[in-house]
């Protein structure tokens, strides 16, 4: 993750915490906690990392937990 995006999520995180430190009740919080859980389980199955390491090549970072879906024209037409 670049410096930008990495920024730009600890600012959103530390903003959701912000709005949501009023919070007491257990359930409220076990809520808050298996929502930020399943948004890192999406990010980690479906955000790839690209650097370019030369003018239009690039080097992708895939992850075993990494969602990999079939990329077959027309597949999705049927």
């Amino acid at each position: 993750m670049d410096m930008f995006d990495l920024s730009a999520a600890r600012t959103k995180i530390n903003e959701e915490y912000r709005q949501n430190k009023h919070v007491t009740e257990l359930s409220s919080i076990e809520e808050l906690v298996k929502f930020a859980q399943s948004v890192e389980e999406e990010l980690k199955s479906s955000v790839i990392q690209a650097r370019e390491v030369k003018p239009g090549t690039y080097e992708l970072r895939i992850n075993p937990e990494t969602r990999k879906l079939d990329n077959i024209p027309g597949s999705l037409c049927k």
